[in-house]
């Protein structure tokens, strides 16, 4: 949707800088282009950003998309008792 709404935006300053061409007119078109670009480069890492890993025979492996702790933890120590 904002991709949508962004490319709507190049659409209107290019008429507007095509009309009645200006700095302000340019400096608008500019920024729309530069929005526009950026939501697509954002959306193309979002997607290729998939995570992969290869595990051997006798390996457990863990993948986490964000921080993750491994420590020393038992039963006694998680229940407090």
């Amino acid at each position: 949707m904002e991709i949508a709404i962004s490319a709507l935006a190049v659409v209107a300053t290019g008429v507007w800088l095509l009309f009645k061409p200006a700095y302000d007119s340019f400096v608008a078109f500019l920024g729309a282009l530069a929005t526009f670009a950026g939501l697509i480069i954002r959306r193309k890492r979002r997607t290729s950003s998939r995570m992969n890993q290869t595990v051997g025979d006798n390996s457990i492996a863990i993948q986490s998309g964000g921080n993750l702790t491994i420590g020393n933890v038992t039963k006694e120590d998680k229940h407090g008792r």
